[in-house]
């Protein structure tokens, strides 16, 4: 028979197995998510996930879409970019700082309660102005596209399974402006494994790159910055009044840089710091 003594030795012992298997098996865990932590913050106050370095598929091999192929790696430093869309509220402010016109829709923007909805009506001159102003830039077209599939190829943020109500605002033939609109952060279902919100449908992003239909076929390897020549701009991750098809991560378009729509927005992105 045991004494107490040693069966409390024995308790305690298993408990400290426990206690080490438990830590071994949480660290990757743990760094994963201290990888990609939504703590960093903008000078306009917006959260900002860290997205690490390294390799990820970009573009497709799949599907009719020729500027979306072929299937690439590509590697990027690392970067920080938005959690979410820049809001009306947050948009209201640069243009309380700055001496700027006021975007397209921005007085239907004041007239409801849009503030925690993505600003709408910019152009690709404005959404820039405004990540200046924050001292942060335009993500590349690179960088919006690894932040939005991760590094094992999906097909949209959340995944591969096809879009729902519940991952993203889409769909919505009949609607106009912001009243079309979700608040940021809505679909929660949705969000990308970085953990960045909203870059399936609710607004057309901006990013920084001129479009080029046959770009990835003559692509640089390492934080490719796009074509150095071109009219056109590109646009990323589909709106609130898109088919489902679009809001695959790999899908891309381009548009002059002067259009102001209802339905394009932006985020910005940042330089980690060595």
């Amino acid at each position: 028979m045991h004494s107490p003594r040693s069966l409390d030795t024995q308790v305690s012992l298993r408990s400290v197995l426990i206690l080490v298997l438990t830590l071994f098996i949480a660290m990757p865990i743990l760094a994963a998510a201290a990888s990609t932590s939504t703590d960093v913050v903008g000078d306009d106050g917006a959260p900002m996930v860290r997205v690490p370095a390294g390799e990820f598929l970009m573009g497709t091999d799949a599907g009719e879409h020729e500027d979306e192929k072929p299937l690439h790696r590509v590697s990027l430093s690392a970067f920080l970019i938005d959690t979410y869309e820049v809001t009306v509220a947050r948009y209201a402010k640069f243009l309380e700082a700055e001496d700027h016109d006021p975007p397209f829709l921005w007085a239907q923007a004041k007239a409801g309660d849009h503030k925690d909805r993505p600003v709408i009506g910019v152009d690709w001159y404005e959404a820039s102005a405004y990540c200046r102003w924050a001292h942060k830039r335009l993500p590349r077209e690179a960088e919006w596209e690894k932040a939005a599939r991760g590094t094992d190829g999906r097909i949209y943020p959340w995944g591969n399974t096809a879009p729902t109500p519940a991952h993203a605002q889409y769909g919505d033939r009949t609607g106009k402006g912001y009243g079309s609109l979700a608040r940021v952060g809505t679909h929660v279902a949705g969000k990308s494994p970085y953990g960045v919100h909203d870059l399936a449908g609710n607004a057309w992003e901006w990013v920084a790159d001129r479009y080029e239909a046959t770009y990835y076929q003559s692509h640089e390897a390492h934080d490719p910055k796009g074509p150095s020549t071109g009219p056109l701009r590109v646009v990323r991750g589909g709106s609130w009044n898109s088919d489902a098809s679009i809001l695959r991560a790999a899908n891309r378009s381009g548009y002059l840089p002067s259009a102001k729509r209802g339905d394009f927005g932006f985020r910005c992105a940042r330089d980690v710091s060595p």
